[in-house]
């Protein structure tokens, strides 16, 4: 498994390698916190025959709370 994350001007693009397969989700910062036009990753990995508690995990670590926290550190950069 390999996760990225390129984060300019308020837009992460994040990818995820998983089983060789490559994920990737766009997430842009907003008044109320995050938003993304993509689906979250396990949402994209649900067809991967994969246990629901690995795909719960993703959610939780991943979609749940990981971009918009990088998003909002990002913001003090200069």
């Amino acid at each position: 498994m390999k996760y990225s994350v390129d984060i300019k001007n308020g837009i992460a693009k994040e990818t995820l390698v998983f089983n060789g397969k490559e994920y990737t989700r766009t997430t842009e910062k907003t008044d109320f916190g995050s938003s993304s036009k993509d689906l979250d990753f396990c949402e994209q990995l649900e067809n991967e025959e994969l246990p629901s508690d690995v795909l719960d995990e993703i959610f939780d670590k991943l979609d749940g709370f990981l971009v918009d926290s990088l998003l909002t550190i990002a913001e003090s950069e200069d």
